[in-house]
């Protein structure tokens, strides 16, 4: 009880709002009281941490699929897109060849929000093994980010701290998937693949 009312004359101790966002601004001089602030954790966190104009989208990723867990929140990455060509229904000699794989960076130098549900890695943390990433990006690159989850394998590839400079966001739309067509030379089909 006594730590309730102290919290309430003091607004608490310091180390209570290390890692909170503001969710408005706070005057000098003004106590800071809970309603203008949201902890890490707390239900609207995400939304307060986003920067002004921004997204999040999550992804799903495996130990494979982002660095072997090296990914943590706050470092940026690219991410590329993984697919197959499917040319089994084009016949048998398409078939005879199976599937064959493209892949190509959709977007470049994208911040990394959380990991799993945790938006900041432990100090002496190294590295994170998590089934979803939370990426910050802008409006108009969720569409790119929604359409490249759903034509294939997701991949986020680790940025240096000296490499963060420059663009963020979309490099180009996912490539449509490969076709093939069938070419017919002096009576003979041939498959060609068109990309």
């Amino acid at each position: 009880v006594t730590r309730a009312a102290t919290d309430l004359a003091t607004g608490g101790a310091k180390a209570d709002y290390f890692g909170s966002v503001v969710r408005e601004p706070i005057l000098a001089g003004e106590p800071i009281v809970p309603r203008k602030i949201v902890r890490a954790g707390d239900s609207g966190y995400m939304a307060a941490y986003l920067e002004p104009g921004m997204r999040a989208m999550a992804i799903r990723v495996t130990v494979e699929t982002a660095a072997g867990g090296f990914i943590l929140p706050g470092d940026r990455v690219d991410v590329l897109l993984t697919q197959e060509t499917n040319l089994a229904n084009l016949g048998a000699e398409a078939a005879g060849r199976g599937s064959k794989f493209a892949s190509s960076t959709v977007m470049q130098n994208v911040k990394v929000l959380a990991i799993d549900q945790s938006t900041r890695a432990e100090d002496d943390q190294q590295a994170v093994v998590g089934a979803t990433a939370t990426l910050e990006i802008a409006p108009s690159d969720t569409e790119t980010l929604a359409l490249a989850k759903a034509a294939g394998i997701l991949s986020l590839t680790l940025r240096s701290y000296a490499d963060t400079a420059g663009p963020s966001g979309r490099v180009h739309a996912p490539k449509p998937e490969a076709t093939a067509v069938r070419v017919f030379r002096g009576g003979a089909p041939e498959v060609v693949v068109v990309q």
